[in-house]
């Protein structure tokens, strides 16, 4: 191999490609650990506000239309914030701090976008491939522009993120102890909400819908570095990104000249790590 083609290899395809992998598992995983705590359900994770349905549906439409690149990323990190708004919306400010009104709207929403996703998908024709492929989760094609677009929105929400650990912390109590020490919560949630969103938006827009980092991250973190807010978010952060790097390499070596939707390499990866996470917990 040539110098001037080892370049290219390692500069253009093999750099961006691992940096867009850490940078995408970091923003699911500090998304998953601040919802998870936000929300008070150890479930939460960061698709479950309608934030990929929204992110999604728009992505679909774009490459129907022909968008690629930053456009597309753009575009569908805008859809996934938009579904959250809309579920924001649909709640309404008096309920906004009400977590179980947050996750039926969010479910509702999420459902109506998955159809948009369908019905985008079953016109696609030709393009049905290319779309499913995106859906299913790829780090394939990844230019730099994208890489640093990705790591400011990732680094920045994570950023904002953890400096609102406390609020979270003192959330994660309970409404009715968070308001006897003055805290404006359903300000805060909203905060939080809209930060996790953005990082999530991101990640599909890059990478399309990619499972479990958001849920298993942050569970690792409290496992092996404690349950604090700041905890699960960087924990998570760093747990996410390098599971998401270990899964991209997996997914190109699974099966010599042909790569498997990481998204794949993620859910097999992660329901069995969940499942052993769970269980120390509560042993």
């Amino acid at each position: 191999m040539s110098d001037d083609l080892a370049n290219t290899v390692v500069w253009q395809i093999r750099l961006p490609r691992g940096l867009a992998g850490m940078l995408v598992g970091m923003a699911l995983g500090a998304a998953g650990g601040a919802l998870q705590v936000t929300l008070r359900n150890p479930l939460a994770e960061p698709y479950v506000l309608g934030v990929s349905g929204g992110a999604a549906a728009v992505g679909t439409f774009g490459i129907l239309v022909g968008w690629s690149g930053l456009v597309l990323m753009g575009l569908a990190t805008l859809g996934g914030v938009g579904a959250l708004v809309l579920v924001l919306v649909m709640v309404g400010r008096q309920s906004a701090g009400r977590t179980e009104r947050l996750l039926v709207a969010g479910v509702v929403i999420g459902a109506l976008l998955s159809a948009l996703t369908t019905l985008n998908l079953s016109l696609a024709g030709q393009d049905s491939g290319r779309i499913l492929a995106w859906l299913l989760g790829s780090l394939a094609n990844i230019e730099w522009s994208r890489v640093g677009v990705l790591a400011a929105l990732a680094l920045a929400c994570t950023a904002g993120l953890l400096a609102l650990g406390r609020p979270m912390d003192v959330m994660a109590l309970g409404d009715d102890i968070a308001h006897t020490t003055g805290l404006a919560t359903a300000r805060y949630r909203q905060g939080v909400l809209l930060l996790a969103a953005l990082a999530t938006a991101a990640a599909v827009g890059t990478a399309g819908i990619i499972g479990f980092l958001g849920l298993v991250g942050p569970h690792l973190a409290a496992l092996t570095m404690g349950g604090r807010a700041r905890t699960r978010i960087l924990g998570g952060a760093l747990y996410g990104g390098a599971l998401l790097v270990l899964a991209d390499l997996l997914a190109q070596r699974i099966r010599p000249g042909l790569e498997v939707p990481v998204g794949i390499v993620t859910a097999l990866l992660g329901a069995p790590a969940l499942l052993w996470v769970m269980r120390r917990a509560r042993s």
